[in-house]
C-alpha cells in the first residue's frame, strides 16, 4: 500500500509539474515570448532573434543603453524597436534579461566564457556590428549612460542654465566682474558671451540620449540644441566658419608646420571645420 500511494504521490507530481509547464508554454505563446534558444549554427536565434538582431541590440544598447534608466521606460525601448524590426518590446525585454544573466555571470568571473543557466557562450551576446564587446566595457558604458540619465531625472524641470555638472561650484571671471558656476568643468572658459556654460551641458546631455553616444557631430549637428554656436564662441572661432572653402583648407592642413599666412587660430578654425 505504502508503495502504490507513493507512486500515486510521485505520478500526481509528474502531472502537475507537466501542467504547469504546458500553462507556461501557453502564456510564452500568449506573451509572444520566444523559446530562450532555436535554430542551430547561423540560425540560432535567442529569444527570437538571430544574429543580425543580436548584434544590432548590442550597438543600440551601447548608444543609448538599457531602457530601465530612463523615467519612462517604454521612451527607452524606442531606439531598440526601430533598429530591430518585427519585435515586439516583451520580446526584446526577454532577450535582454539573458543578456544581463550573461553579463553578470562575466563580471563576477572574468575567466567565465559561457552563462551559468543555460551555457551558452558570452561570445553570442557581446559582439556588435565592429565587433566583440568586453563585459568591462559594457559595464562602464551602461554606468556612464545611468549616470547621465539620473542627471536628468534630478534636474527635472527646471531651467536650464541651474544644470549642474561637475563639483561644487567655482568663481570664474565673467562679464562684468566675476560669475559663479556650479561645477569644477567651468574654471577654464573664457568667460565669453555666449559661450560654453551650465545650458550647454544639459542640452549636450540631452543630445546624448537623443543621437546617442560617442555620436559627437550628430549632436552638434542637432538644430533644436545650437551647441556647435555656442563651442564655437567659447574657442574664439567664426560662428558661420562652415563654407566649402573652410572645409577645402582644413582637408588641406596637415601635420607640421602652419603654412605661410596661417594664423594658428585660423589652423584651429579649420580644423574644428574639418571635424565637423
Amino acid at each position: 500500500h505504502i508503495a502504490a500511494a507513493a507512486a500515486a504521490a510521485v505520478h500526481q507530481a509528474a502531472a502537475q509539474v507537466e501542467a504547469a509547464v504546458q500553462q507556461e508554454q501557453q502564456q510564452q505563446q500568449a506573451d509572444n515570448y520566444p523559446p530562450r534558444v532555436a535554430g542551430s549554427g547561423a540560425l540560432l536565434s535567442i529569444c527570437g532573434l538571430g544574429s543580425v538582431e543580436r548584434h544590432a541590440f548590442m550597438s543600440v544598447l551601447m548608444t543609448f543603453g538599457p531602457p530601465h534608466i530612463h523615467v519612462q521606460p517604454n521612451l527607452g525601448w524606442s531606439p531598440y524597436t526601430q533598429h530591430i524590426k518585427n519585435k515586439t518590446i516583451k520580446q526584446l525585454e526577454a532577450y535582454l534579461l539573458v543578456f544581463l544573466e550573461h553579463l553578470r555571470d562575466a563580471a563576477s568571473d572574468p575567466e567565465s566564457t559561457h552563462g551559468s543557466t543555460d551555457y551558452l557562450p558570452h561570445a553570442l551576446f557581446f559582439v556588435g556590428t565592429k565587433g566583440q564587446v568586453s563585459a568591462a566595457r559594457i559595464l562602464e558604458r551602461i554606468s556612464t549612460l545611468q549616470l547621465l540619465a539620473q542627471k536628468m531625472w534630478r534636474h527635472g524641470s527646471k531651467p536650464a542654465e541651474t544644470f549642474v555638472c561637475g563639483g561644487p561650484g567655482v568663481v570664474v571671471p565673467g562679464p562684468g566682474g566675476k560669475k559663479a558656476l556650479a561645477g569644477v568643468l567651468y574654471k577654464n572658459l573664457s568667460g565669453r558671451a555666449g559661450g560654453w556654460g551650465p545650458a550647454q551641458d544639459y542640452d549636450l546631455v540631452r543630445g546624448v540620449f537623443m543621437s546617442g553616444y560617442d555620436s559627437w557631430p550628430k549632436v552638434l549637428a542637432l538644430p533644436n540644441l545650437n551647441i556647435k554656436r555656442h563651442l564655437r564662441t567659447e574657442l574664439g572661432i567664426d560662428v558661420k566658419y562652415d563654407t566649402q572653402a573652410a572645409a577645402a583648407a582644413a582637408a588641406a592642413l596637415g601635420p607640421g608646420p602652419l603654412p605661410e599666412g596661417v594664423t594658428e587660430q585660423q589652423a584651429v578654425a579649420a580644423q574644428v571645420t574639418k571635424y565637423n
